[in-house]
């Protein structure tokens, strides 16, 4: 892990627990029954430590170890807090901030703390020794040129998440505001008023970056609570299996990490479940009786692609097949037809398990649809690859946010709609002659592929004046995984970004739509949710 990227955080973060301690042990030497001050203090304590390690600070780390190993004891009941204590405390305390001050001004927060962990253990006064060698350090650290904490200049602060949201709101009104300038820019046709919405126009991008920015965060902030559940699902299941975990240093909008959470958890479930042997069948087959998941994050195009992949036995296609005929999701003749990856995504049907008995974790019906609709409720998409004995991967396709988007605005009639960009291919133009109905179904060959063809038309049932005279169809090229189609408009209009808007609780359920925009011109166009058109 590159721990420069946190190094402010850590700084930050560890200061405000150090302040709190110092308070917290005054009153601690007024109250020294009071059980909630131990506890805060050993939250504190534990919480430094925890970050110290994550950073590689070791002496930090060993320090406030100890400081933790006392305030247990001392909350446990098994030493009394008085005055001596308190004092070698408070001077454990300080030999932590003076870390951190050397930590904060470029050095490495190396210091010997022997005496002071004898001090500490023993619960005596550091006495006059030790606050020698502390004056010491101090007097070599300022010479050194070390401070002290008086679709060091505080360089982070902490925001609450509504305050964000508040300001994103905010900038997409200004966007929507942006947009209608450029039109009335168009209509006007004056060069001074053309050359201030464009120094506007670039201003707003870059506070469009810089806002998008800060509500990113590493999906380190949902991935590090995977280790632990894997380790004791593993044992619950005895099963020996390895997470690694790669790229938690990749960022996404934050409200796309607190949503991708439980659709991880579940693929991990069904991996550890379903995916990886035991170790014995593990040994027999040749393979390492230790199974190994990967949970992988790395940008691909404008969004983000997670792999959640095992070395297990494969996909059972026989026996989801099976289950899907007996849930009445495909009839028996339709089975031959199938191919590999068609069968795999019978997965993603509600209901269908094939696990053997219900337990609380697996065979509750439940699992990969959930996975899906969240997954496809966020803009994004999910697909499985496997193959047999070697292992199974699953994608998902996330958008970085969610607020603003790029998209191609089509006509259709009378009516604008907007395509979002991270699902359109390409687009293009067919002429009706290469248009071929097929099972009452229109297709075209799309280099070398068979897609089907959407009439949004029909879709969204807008009425039509049908022009027999047109030899061309506007067409745009969509996907969903490895899956197209091709999405039929009357034209295409232009690319721009959008502000993706809500259809409210009483529009949730529109087939098709998944929010709406408001244009430049003031219209509101309806945002295509292409993921429920491609079958």
């Amino acid at each position: 892990m590159n721990t420069n990227l946190y190094l402010d955080i850590f700084i930050e973060e560890a200061k405000e627990h150090i302040n709190s301690m110092n308070e917290k042990m005054l009153l601690l030497e007024k109250n020294p029954d009071h059980e909630e001050i131990v506890q805060e203090l050993f939250r504190s304590a534990h919480t430094i430590k925890g970050m110290a390690a994550t950073m590689g600070f070791e002496e930090m780390t060993t320090l406030t170890h100890e400081l933790e190993g006392v305030l247990d004891n001392v909350r446990n009941q098994f030493i009394r807090v008085n005055g001596k204590l308190i004092d070698s405390m408070l001077h454990c305390i300080d030999l932590i901030e003076h870390m951190l001050i050397s930590i904060a001004a470029g050095g490495d927060g190396k210091m010997d703390i022997t005496r002071a962990l004898i001090d500490l253990q023993q619960g005596q006064n550091i006495g006059k020794t030790d606050k020698d060698t502390k004056d010491d350090w101090l007097e070599s650290s300022e010479s050194s040129g070390s401070l002290s904490f008086k679709h060091l200049t505080t360089r982070t602060i902490r925001v609450d998440l509504d305050r964000m949201d508040m300001l994103m709101n905010l900038f997409t009104e200004l966007i929507i505001d942006r947009g209608r300038l450029e039109e009335l820019t168009k209509e006007l046709d004056d060069s001074s008023l053309t050359d201030t919405v464009e120094h506007i126009s670039r201003i707003t991008g870059d506070m469009q970056n810089i806002i998008l920015n800060m509500r990113m965060i590493p999906v380190e902030h949902v991935f590090s609570r995977f280790p632990r559940m894997v380790r004791d699902l593993a044992r619950e299941l005895k099963k020996r299996i390895r997470l690694e975990i790669h790229g938690s240093e990749t960022e996404m909008d934050r409200t796309v990490i607190d949503e991708i959470g439980d659709p991880l958890i579940h693929l991990l479930r069904n991996a550890i479940d379903h995916g990886i042997e035991p170790p014995e069948h593990r040994e027999k087959e040749g393979k390492p009786s230790e199974g190994l998941l990967q949970l992988k994050a790395y940008h691909s195009g404008n969004g983000v692609l997670i792999e959640v992949k095992d070395d297990g036995n494969g996909i059972d296609r026989e026996k989801i097949v099976n289950k899907a005929v007996e849930k009445g999701l495909i009839l028996p003749s339709e089975i031959k037809s199938l191919t590999p990856r068609q069968i795999d995504d019978l997965m993603f049907f509600p209901g269908l398990s094939t696990a053997e008995t219900v337990s609380d974790v697996s065979g509750r019906g439940v699992g990969l649809d959930v996975v899906k609709t969240r997954v496809e409720s966020l803009g994004g998409s999910c697909t499985v690859e496997s193959v047999p004995g070697k292992g199974t991967t699953f994608y998902i396709q996330l958008p970085l946010t969610l607020s603003i988007i790029s998209a191609m605005l089509v006509k259709i009639e009378s009516e604008t709609y907007a395509i979002p960009l991270n699902s359109i291919l390409e687009a293009t133009v067919v002429p009706i002659g290469d248009v071929i109905s097929l099972h009452q179904q229109n297709i075209i060959n799309f280099r070398g592929r068979v897609i089907p063809l959407v009439m949004l038309k029909d879709i969204f049932q807008i009425s039509t004046s049908d022009d027999k005279s047109k030899d061309k169809l506007s067409v745009v090229i969509v996907r969903k995984g490895d899956k197209l189609a091709g999405l039929v408009v009357d034209s295409f209009i232009d690319q721009r970004e959008i502000v993706l808007k809500s259809l409210g609780n009483y529009l949730n359920n529109v087939f098709a739509i998944s929010g709406a925009t408001i244009l430049g011109n003031g219209q509101v166009a309806l945002v295509v949710d292409c993921n429920t058109l491609i079958l």
